[in-house]
């Protein structure tokens, strides 16, 4: 993934090399236990959540509903896997909180739902203020 947002600003063989470390990286999570650790501890109506995010983005750009689709600059090209997850992060701290089970929900999942939502907002407030 990172290689992919990083490939528009270098040489293809700086890229494979990213690819390799990425990898690397990956397979050292494996090996370590970290990785699946990581994904144990996110609750199960997280990760789907996380995963209709991500299907409704691409879904919105795929139509050209969403104006940030073909515009979007923190990603070479118009779909953006942070825009899906970030979707569903907030996607499920707000279900959780309309059902009343807002303290079911950790400190650190309402944190990170916070920063998407930050992130989410950068660019229309950037349009509003006419900055971009």
């Amino acid at each position: 993934m990172v290689a992919f947002q990083l490939a528009g600003e270098m040489s293809w063989q700086s890229a494979m090399g990213v690819v390799v470390l990425e990898g690397l990286a990956i397979t050292l999570l494996v090996i370590t236990g970290l990785r699946q650790r990581v994904i144990d501890a996110i609750p199960l109506p997280l990760k789907q959540s996380i995963s209709v995010g991500i299907g409704c983005r691409l879904e919105l750009a795929d139509r050209g509903l969403c104006r940030r689709c073909a515009t979007d600059r923190r990603t070479d090209g118009p779909y953006s896997i942070t825009n899906g997850i970030g979707a569903g992060f907030l996607a499920y701290v707000t279900l959780r909180a309309a059902r009343g089970r807002a303290k079911d929900v950790s400190r650190l999942l309402w944190v990170i739902a916070l920063l998407f939502l930050v992130y989410f907002a950068i660019d229309p407030i950037e349009r509003a203020l006419g900055v971009h």
